[in-house]
């Protein structure tokens, strides 16, 4: 998977399965959202190569706990 960048339209992946991966808990999204800041804090605001899979790996847990819908998470 490919990260693009988000827009405002959402989020943005090339390369992604059509098929979600099963996944036996979804974290609430305030969980993953938490997660995401906790990480940009810890980094400076420079995401290292690591970083950035782990933003990425967070966003698309984001999205799948949000469904897609970011006003949900608000």
């Amino acid at each position: 998977m490919q990260w693009v960048g988000l827009s405002h339209r959402g989020l943005s992946l090339v390369g992604m399965s059509p098929t979600p991966c099963p996944s036996s808990s979804v974290r609430p999204s305030a969980v993953v959202n938490e997660d995401i800041r906790d990480l940009w804090r810890r980094s400076g605001g420079h995401l290292s190569p690591e970083d950035e899979e782990e933003y990425q790996r967070l966003l698309v847990e984001w999205a799948a706990a949000t469904k897609g819908n970011p006003r949900s998470a608000a």
